[in-house]
């Protein structure tokens, strides 16, 4: 027998007696995701637990979820098992199973297949991802920003048609995550996660849905490269020196010591589209990639403007930059479809570089500096 989700609050006797926990998924700061399974039907649901201590949190992020109605590029929100009706901790939260997992793995598994994340998949990601900022900012019954944008709080879901045999190329991304969700301009202080917030200057204002947007071009940063959008260790140690004279060694950056740094290092922008000998002897890259393209690149630079009023918003990513990135989408999957059906290299078709760019050559990605 299925439970039924329009009702949002499921019974906890009832839920455990129509499901079966399987496995673990991922433990967070506010509590642990497991997998169950409906006894009968199959049916697979995300449960995610509250530690004791943070159970205000997840009664937060239940009363956001109620609060956002349903969208595509949102994960989805099947309902609660309430403060008093569940073990060890109530309340937990139930959402739609996402087999394939987070962007974070997504990267992984593309960097195995085809040594780096594809500029199709990457103006997908873009594209998805504002779709859903745009919901969250502009159409709800308040405007919320995020406030954790990150590639574990964005996950992946493949296309229906996908075999399984490698990472699905066009899948539908889905943001997850409200547990740092507030209300736009009520909020004094950026509270996420540092490596992917917005510039030192904003993350002690009141917090804006443009931080969000901000958020989105560090990840997309790090989907390119591998790499933290943030200055090198070596550039840091420069930094601190001269903006704050302060001496510091690269193994305090290195081992269990960085903790106490990492809230301090600056967000770097680095374009898409420079070339393998630019990656490496101007942005620090280690492992430089092939360059995107100039059309793909001034979208995400427009992401990852310091000044917010110069930032782009969601609304306009929603009305300009998706279409655009439809038709490029398209446009990348012939390219891929005549460069496999005449033998040539796929990834070639989806880069347009200038004429003095680098060789396009394979780069290893997934390292951070």
């Amino acid at each position: 027998m299925s439970i039924n989700w329009a009702q949002r609050k499921v019974e906890g006797k009832s839920f455990i007696e129509r499901f079966t926990r399987k496995r673990f998924i991922h433990d967070g700061s506010d509590g642990s995701v497991y997998q169950w399974e409906n006894k009968t039907t199959g049916e697979l649901v995300a449960v995610k637990d509250s530690k004791p201590s943070r159970a205000h949190k997840n009664s937060n992020e239940i009363i956001r979820y109620l609060n956002v109605p349903a969208h595509e590029n949102i994960i989805g929100f099947l309902g609660y098992l309430g403060v008093r009706d569940w073990t060890p901790a109530g309340p937990a939260l139930i959402f739609e199973y996402c087999e394939y997992g987070d962007a974070y793995e997504y990267r992984h598994y593309m960097v195995r297949q085809e040594a780096r994340v594809p500029e199709i998949s990457i103006w997908k990601f873009m594209r998805d991802v504002s779709l859903g900022l745009d919901w969250i900012h502009n159409h709800c019954e308040h405007s919320y920003v995020l406030g954790d944008l990150k590639p574990e709080n964005v996950l992946v879901f493949p296309e229906q048609d996908w075999d399984k045999q490698a990472p699905p190329l066009l899948p539908t991304f889905k943001i997850c995550d409200f547990g740092r969700m507030e209300i736009s301009d009520t909020v004094n202080k950026f509270n996420g996660t540092v490596e992917f917030g917005p510039p030192m200057a904003e993350r002690n204002m009141v917090q804006t849905c443009k931080a969000d947007v901000f958020s989105l071009g560090s990840t997309i940063q790090w989907l390119a490269f591998g790499v933290f959008p943030q200055m090198s260790n070596e550039e840091f140690i420069e930094y601190a020196k001269d903006k704050h004279a302060r001496l510091i060694t690269l193994s305090e950056l290195r081992d269990n010591r960085r903790e106490q740094w990492r809230v301090f290092i600056p967000p770097k922008y680095r374009p898409l589209n420079a070339s393998m000998e630019e990656q490496r002897e101007i942005w620090g890259l280690k492992y430089p990639q092939p360059p995107f393209s100039n059309l793909l690149n001034g979208w995400y630079k427009k992401l990852c403007e310091e000044d917010p009023a110069i930032r782009i918003g969601s609304d306009v990513l929603a009305e300009f930059f998706v279409p655009v990135a439809d038709l490029e989408i398209e446009r990348l999957k012939a390219a891929r479809s005549l460069a496999a059906a005449t033998g040539e290299n796929q990834e070639a078709e989806t880069i347009i570089v200038d004429e003095e760019d680098d060789v396009l050559t394979r780069g290893l990605g997934g390292i951070a500096l």
